[in-house]
């Protein structure tokens, strides 16, 4: 079968479509055949050994952790029921998905509701997951005014349409360039700001109107988290920290938080919790889409052959939704 396969960390350029023997279904395993396979910025840090397992002893090895196919091999202890099922395949970072075909454990391998397609199906999937799960830690009641950073981006997008659904107040969100902010209007913002502007942060009073920010759905990190927080309701205002585009944590002390009775909650923990609880979700964003509750968010389908194009593309965050790969 084709894969992609890492020989050393590095550039886009470290990746490597190769011919490997397609993988067998071991205990507690299924094989499957690849249909659309999702990229993640998360691919391009393991890519460039920042996070295991791209480690000199590890390789070569794999890349990507979400697909979308079809089962065509189960290991013993699975039903063989599973067989000819489509089944979005969620693992650990690095597990190797950009290939024809996959071996994941069957408890990995999720059910794909009936009438919707596999390229949408994995541009929904963990980061629909991720932003259902946001959504739910800011324990929103309807009527709260709330800022999503980076609203056009891989959570943000489905952040906001779940948010509008919700019923919230106004939404004020941000993004970086004319096309994404255009784009977030579209998905349901009621103001957009540009945080390309170094003091953006200063300009969300006049988007509220006058008003405060409820609830900050913090992803990009570093000095603007701070400056947040002369605008949000004393006393019950939160920042839902879930993500660091700035690639600093958010600049915010407890003692910042104690002057104006702010809450601060992470949506994160250990990889394998962490994981489980997304798989939770997974169910739920994919039968929004089937009911038409949920536009899935594709900003391009690229053959495997191209995944260093795709990588490009994702390290210069020009993506406007999810990159897919197909075999």
């Amino acid at each position: 079968m084709r894969a992609i396969v890492m020989h050393e960390v590095g550039g886009p350029e470290a990746l490597v479509l190769e011919e490997i023997p397609v993988p067998t279904a071991g205990p507690g395993e299924v094989v499957v055949r690849t249909e659309a396979i999702g990229t993640h910025f998360a691919d391009t840090e393991v890519r460039a050994g920042k996070y295991l397992p791209a480690r000199p002893e590890s390789l070569p090895a794999g890349v990507g952790f979400e697909a979308v196919g079809v089962v065509t091999e189960t290991g013993a202890g699975v039903d063989p029921a599973l067989l000819g099922r489509r089944r979005a395949v969620v693992l650990l970072a690095g597990a190797g998905t950009y290939a024809e075909y996959v071996a994941a454990p069957a408890a990995a391998a999720l059910p794909v509701p009936d009438g919707v397609g596999s390229v949408d199906a994995v541009a929904v999937g963990l980061q629909a997951a991720v932003a259902l799960g946001v959504l739910r830690a800011a324990r929103l009641d309807g009527s709260e005014s709330i800022l999503i950073e980076a609203a056009a981006g891989a959570v943000g997008g489905y952040l906001l349409q779940l948010a509008r659904e919700h019923g919230v107040g106004r939404i004020v969100a941000t993004a970086g360039t004319p096309e994404k902010r255009e784009h977030a209007r579209r998905l349901g913002a009621d103001v957009v700001i540009d945080h390309g502007v170094p003091d953006w942060p200063a300009r969300v009073p006049e988007a509220l109107d006058g008003g405060e920010l409820d609830v900050v759905f913090e992803s990009i990190g570093g000095a603007t988290a701070g400056q947040l927080l002369g605008a949000m309701t004393p006393a019950s205002g939160r920042i839902v920290f879930y993500g660091m585009l700035a690639a600093k944590p958010p600049e915010i002390a407890p003692t910042d938080l104690l002057a104006r009775g702010l809450s601060l909650i992470g949506f994160g923990g250990r990889a394998g919790t962490e994981l489980e609880r997304i798989r939770s979700l997974h169910a739920e964003v994919l039968d929004r889409v089937a009911a038409g509750r949920l536009r899935p968010l594709v900003d391009s389908v690229m053959p495997l052959a191209e995944a260093e194009a795709a990588h490009r593309r994702l390290e210069e965050r020009r993506g406007i939704g999810k990159i897919v790969l197909t075999p």
